[in-house]
């Protein structure tokens, strides 16, 4: 369970059962949708890793690439990817393993040159993110209007807040994040999620 895996904390006030999440279960969140981290470094040390020779179980580098990228690397060209700060551990001990002599990672500090906005707009869609967001950040303030003052909401209105929340969670799982200060205000996704909870 949540509680075994210490991701969610359980706590009894005045006879209800408040729910929330752990210091672990928060980095846990936070390191599968990143746009929900509490802080967002605009401008991290990136890591860029360049495919050297493919190893003879993946000999067109066809595994790793999809892997890069269900990890969130963004394919800069042809064999060559960076990802926002230090790869995660996943990824380190998969590559360590699997491709101990057939790939290359270095840090990089600076962008010399280059457009970083288009560079992570087109890898991201950012701008359609932008756009999901947008719609519904509408949503919920119908939702609001509607329902907030209501104690009992019935099945309709119940229904459209799930719906709503699934579109928030599917938009949040594709944010890679570094929309913030490129494209839109950092947090947003926190933000919209703030909001929809207000409606229980």
């Amino acid at each position: 369970t949540l509680e075994k895996k210490q991701l969610v904390l359980t706590q009894k006030i005045a006879g209800q059962t408040h729910y929330g999440l752990t210091t672990i279960g928060r980095a846990t969140i936070e390191a599968e949708m990143p746009a929900l981290a509490s802080s967002v470094d605009l401008k991290p040390e990136w890591s860029l890793l360049v495919f050297q020779q493919a190893p003879r179980s993946d000999r067109n580098f066809r595994y790793l690439r999809q892997f890069l990228l269900q990890h969130r690397w963004f394919a800069l060209t042809r064999g060559v990817f960076v990802y926002p700060g230090m790869p995660a551990e996943l990824v380190m001990n998969s590559i360590q393993k699997l491709y101990a002599q057939s790939v290359l990672i270095v840090k990089v500090e600076a962008w010399v040159w280059g457009d970083i906005r288009l560079v992570i707009g087109q890898g991201t869609m950012a701008s359609q993110v932008d756009d999901i967001y947008s719609g519904i950040s509408r949503e919920i303030d119908r939702l609001i209007g509607d329902y907030l003052s209501e104690k009992d909401l019935d099945y309709q209105a119940k229904q459209q807040i799930v719906s709503t929340f699934n579109r928030l969670y599917l938009v949040l799982e594709q944010d890679f994040y570094l929309g913030a200060g490129l494209h839109r205000p950092a947090n947003q996704g926190r933000e919209l999620l703030g909001r929809l909870q207000l409606l229980g």
